[in-house]
């Protein structure tokens, strides 16, 4: 499937902070949220999804914090990863806001 590079949103650090002060309380453990990927880097284009990467002390902590982000709209991969140490939660825009969570 083809990718569309799109110009660069200059409003992508806002609604990186936006949605970390949405997350933070919610995971409320101190897990720390990173924003990642092209839209952390002013003036890259790119596919124009925010990427969210949140720490995890181990699997146990990986499921729980997958759990409550669950519990608020987002939803697990279709095609979930081998990998133990690796989760992805795709957002639902309408719902969660503009995000990709990545644990």
């Amino acid at each position: 499937m083809p990718v569309n590079i799109k110009k660069s949103r200059k409003d992508m650090a806002a609604v990186f902070k936006r949605m970390k002060n949405k997350l933070a309380p919610v995971l409320a453990d101190g897990s720390q949220i990173h924003h990642v990927g092209s839209t952390a880097v002013p003036g890259l284009d790119g596919k124009n999804i925010l990427d969210i990467l949140i720490s995890a002390k181990d699997s146990e902590h990986m499921n729980e914090l997958r759990d409550k982000l669950v519990a608020i709209g987002y939803f697990p991969s279709l095609n979930p990863s081998s990998r133990q140490d690796y989760i992805f939660l795709a957002s639902r825009k309408e719902e969660t806001g503009e995000g990709d969570i990545h644990i």
